[in-house]
């Protein structure tokens, strides 16, 4: 493969480093922030965006093993409040963050805990005992192997005793953990909505919709193995259904998969109220979110002392396509003004010399056609991402400076971007942002990037489509097109109009 030489020449652009004049005021406003009171805190913002929630920024103590922040910005963040713990039977249990961010005592987590084992037996009670054979299959599912056997039942609508199970669930999570901590249990327990649905008509919760369909199926290679598919409509799920839940199974059912397990080899295992319980008590996580800052969840102050160690478990990005900082990670950080500019400022310092490396290992494959190629400089890029976090601690500290750069070096998911577009100003219009910015610096330079573009005209406007891959395990694939040829952002300090040969435009 030829490699173009006109391009191989390096960007000589010299680099002004504009950050270090405000280091050494930086560590003085620094120990000046430790002695500031709760009651001169700044306040994050989005710019004065309507809508936006603003925070209470509170100093950040690198000697201290806990942050204080805004009690609304937990409401803001995601902090998974229960996990699964075995699929087969869909036990659940307290997450350690939850636990900890939150500081639930032993009692609270065994309380809660015991009310949503009895309530996932309630629940699976009725739902199995409501069922109703199905003679003839009307939908049509995966093909399933010769001697494969299927059991199809229908769940029309669920009894009214199915309605209170979740009202006495809440119940119960709102006399243990109270009114504040309750509401973002349920703003992040979602996954039991699927479990313990809130039936207020019938089964239209249920699974998705009306007359939901479940089959059993046991499949003839795997003896023993029950595997069951329920939904509605197009929408269904197919989990395995694991012995412990036999006793949920429509009555009928049950002497058949009794027989069906009978010689396959079994695993002793318990009741799945019993194993929700037992493995949901967290001894680790409720004595390490005592170890900082108040031992004990108070209702009446605005803020909340989190351990330090929890921040690794949240995956917050602390930009948004714009490379600004959000609301939410000033206030996590404990960021003052002058520390958010001084650190974008470094952000885009280095960004800006990780972009001339690129150029510099940016080549045209042959003459006279549009097929480039970026080569790996893992050397280079290593030594420049390890520059950036010794600086970024010097301006922040160690501790913060750790959990910030995991913070910068979160993308911004499409997920991130639509969990409350309200107060993400810019975040739709920029939707496809990923692929028109790419992925931040700190994922490139390792492999080679091959890219392939195509120009002409659509409509009488240009039309520019860029193919692109990165070799390694898991390398970035894209294609795309951009209406009037106007190249995007992540490709802009390596094409230009010119070099492309049509009235293309930045």
């Amino acid at each position: 493969m030829g490699i173009d030489k006109s391009l191989t020449t390096p960007v000589n652009a010299r680099v002004k480093i504009r950050f270090w004049p405000a280091l050494f005021i930086l560590r003085i406003a620094t120990v000046f922030s430790t002695l500031v009171t709760i009651s001169l805190a700044a306040t994050a913002q989005g710019g004065g965006q309507k809508g936006v929630v603003q925070f209470t920024v509170y100093p950040w103590s690198e000697s201290w093993e806990h942050l204080r922040v805004d009690k609304k910005l937990l409401r803001e963040l995601s902090i998974p409040a229960v996990t699964v713990t075995r699929f087969e039977t869909m036990e659940f249990s307290l997450t350690d963050e939850f636990i900890e961010i939150f500081k639930l005592t032993k009692s609270e987590v065994r309380q809660v805990t015991k009310a949503i084992a009895d309530a996932q037996h309630a629940f699976r009670t009725v739902e199995g005992r409501s069922l109703a054979p199905v003679s003839v299959v009307p939908l049509r599912l995966m093909d399933a192997a010769k001697g494969d056997q299927r059991f199809q039942f229908r769940l029309a609508r669920l009894p009214e005793e199915a309605g209170p199970i979740r009202t006495r669930l809440e119940e119960a999570v709102l006399s243990n953990l109270g009114e504040e901590r309750t509401k973002v249990f349920w703003e992040n327990a979602r996954l039991l909505n699927g479990e313990i649905p809130p039936v207020t008509n019938g089964a239209s919760f249920l699974h998705g919709g009306n007359a939901s369909t479940y089959t059993f199926v046991l499949p003839a290679k795997h003896p023993g193995r029950v595997d069951l598919y329920y939904g509605s409509g197009r929408n269904f799920h197919g989990v395995t259904w694991g012995e412990p839940l036999d006793r949920y199974a429509p009555e009928t059912l049950r002497p058949i998969l009794a027989g069906w397990r009978k010689d396959a080899v079994k695993v002793e295992s318990k009741s799945a109220a019993d194993a929700v319980a037992k493995s949901s008590v967290r001894e680790t996580g409720v004595e390490s979110s005592n170890r900082a800052g108040n031992s004990k969840w108070d209702e009446t102050v605005p803020f909340a002392d989190l351990p330090k160690t929890v921040i690794k478990s949240l995956e917050l990005p602390a930009f948004t396509f714009e490379e600004k900082f959000f609301p939410e990670t000033v206030a996590l950080f404990g960021l003052s003004e002058m520390e958010q500019q001084a650190v974008i400022d470094l952000y885009s310092e280095m960004k800006l010399r990780f972009e001339q490396l690129e150029r510099a290992n940016f080549h045209r494959v042959k003459p006279g056609r549009n097929n480039f190629v970026i080569k790996a400089f893992p050397e280079e890029s290593a030594a420049l991402k390890a520059e950036w976090v010794e600086k970024l601690k010097e301006l922040v500290g160690a501790t913060r400076g750790e959990l910030l750069d995991k913070s910068i070096r979160t993308e911004l998911s499409p997920d991130h971007a639509m969990n409350k577009p309200e107060k993400r100003d810019g975040i739709l219009r920029n939707f496809d942002g990923h692929w028109r910015r790419g992925p931040n610096w700190f994922r490139r330079g390792t492999e080679e990037t091959q890219i392939d573009v195509t120009t002409g005209e659509e409509n009488g406007r240009p039309m520019l489509k860029i193919d692109h891959k990165t070799g390694g395990e898991g390398g970035e694939r894209g294609s795309g097109s951009v209406p009037g040829g106007r190249i995007p952002v992540r490709w802009q300090h390596l094409l230009t109009p010119d070099m492309l040969g049509l009235p293309v435009v930045l």
